[in-house]
């Protein structure tokens, strides 16, 4: 049985709608600072280990600009003007008023098309990455933020209102969290086989330099026996002239 509708606050409606809002609109704020840093990872990073990335980066973008379109400007507003409707047809009035927020729109990451060549410093890398996971990791909190706030709403709404806006809050807010789930497992991915790549390559390096050192030794070796051999024959050959002609 639902509420009765005199007894919704119609106000701390529009104050949740805002605070939802508020914390969407942090979560997609942190979301583009770790995009800036991955574009700017190409400082430290490029090849086609890093567009094979940015492939992956690019294919979460309509996805995630829906999340912010959804999450911090349609739905919260959309929850605020319904809520005011329903006061003024129940004769009641609001003083408050939604805190609009603007979405985002992320553009395409560059790729650096550099191909075969590369450029991988590891050191630099590692700490990008770290950069990066934090900020998916402070959009994620936002997220859950904002989610929770939604979820506290989800009783009273569905009580005066038949429609699914806070399902699909919570839907757009778990969405979020994949993408970015998986966005950290690709990145990972990639830099683990970049960095395992170039450790093969060292190690490859490092077994064709020990063995251009034995070939080395072997050499020097061989020179030592050869000169060996032709100081004996030197002095067996003097021992000859000696006992020929009894001189020195």
């Amino acid at each position: 049985m639902g509420a009765d509708i005199k007894e919704i606050d119609y106000d701390q409606i529009i104050v949740k709608a805002s605070q939802i809002a508020s914390a969407a609109n942090d979560m997609q704020n942190a979301v583009k600072a770790a995009f800036q840093k991955i574009d700017t990872m190409r400082e430290n990073w490029f090849g086609n280990s890093y567009d094979n990335f940015i492939n992956v980066v690019n294919m979460s973008i309509p996805g995630l600009n829906k999340v912010f379109e959804v999450t911090v400007s349609d739905i919260p507003h959309e929850i605020a003007a319904k809520a005011k409707s329903y006061a003024a047809s129940n004769q009641s009035s609001t003083s408050s008023s939604l805190t609009e927020q603007i979405a985002l729109i992320l553009n395409d990451v560059s790729k650096t098309n550099k191909g075969a060549k590369l450029r991988f410093r590891t050191a630099n890398v590692q700490a990008d990455q770290k950069s990066i996971e934090a900020k998916f990791k402070e959009a994620k909190q936002a997220a859950e933020k904002a989610s929770s706030t939604a979820s506290s709403l989800e009783s009273v709404w569905s009580s005066i209102s038949g429609d699914s806006n806070i399902r699909e809050l919570k839907a757009a807010f778990k969405r979020l969290d994949n993408i970015l789930d998986s966005l950290g497992s690709a990145l990972d991915n990639q830099i683990t086989a970049q960095t395992n790549t170039i450790e093969l390559l060292e190690g490859a390096a490092n077994t064709v330099e020990a063995a251009g050192d034995v070939m080395s030794d072997a050499v020097d070796a061989a020179k030592d026996l050869g000169t060996q051999a032709i100081n004996k024959i030197q002095e067996t050959a003097s021992d000859v002239w000696t006992n020929l002609t009894g001189k020195n």
